[in-house]
């Protein structure tokens, strides 16, 4: 009785498991044949490290084009 508890318990988490990475390779393929791996399980920290810096760069431009400092002035800021 137990033999078969366990067999069964058994045989249901390989085919949940199965389940599991058929589901995930597929969203990956999806994503990649939209161009949206941003999305993936990759390309989010990525975004995640790469947003930050470029906000960084982009305020202290902004800053820099404000501050009326000798140079040509940035008309695309406004």
């Amino acid at each position: 009785m137990t033999n078969d508890l366990y067999l069964t318990q058994e045989a249901l988490e390989k085919e949940s498991r199965a389940m599991t990475l058929q589901r995930f390779d597929s969203q990956l393929t999806e994503r990649k044949q939209k161009k949206e791996e941003s999305a993936t399980y990759y390309g989010a920290p990525l975004m995640k490290r790469a947003i930050e810096p470029v906000a960084k760069a982009l305020r202290e431009k902004i800053a820099e084009a404000e501050a009326g400092r000798s140079g040509p002035r940035m008309t695309a800021r406004k």
